[in-house]
């Protein structure tokens, strides 16, 4: 699942402000993978990440398909090639104290 979250200009916050340039807010994912949970976990930190397709894109489903990508990161791992009509993230706004709302929908 993936959350986002909003924050202020001046506001004391425990996020790197220069994680999101110009926006006010930032996407948390909450991975469904354990791997990536040990990973997270042992790294005792968040993880910056990027997403390995463009916005609007179909999602990359094999390693290969965004290996132009790799010299710009510290780690890459492959879980394998990923079914096709795999589902994507659901995504909930959750900027609004006490309320919810969902953006898009797991497919």
């Amino acid at each position: 699942m993936d959350a986002e979250f909003r924050y202020s200009a001046g506001e004391s916050s425990i996020l790197e402000k220069s994680l999101n340039l110009g926006l006010e807010s930032i996407g948390v994912r909450v991975p469904d993978c354990n791997f990536i949970r040990v990973i997270a976990r042992g790294s005792r930190s968040a993880l910056a990440l990027t997403s390995a397709n463009l916005s609007g894109q179909p999602s990359s489903i094999d390693i290969k398909d965004f290996e132009n990508l790799w010299e710009y990161y510290a780690s890459v791992y492959d879980g394998g090639i990923l079914p096709a009509r795999r589902a994507g993230s659901t995504v909930v706004d959750l900027t609004k104290l006490g309320k919810y709302k969902i953006l898009r929908p797991g497919r």
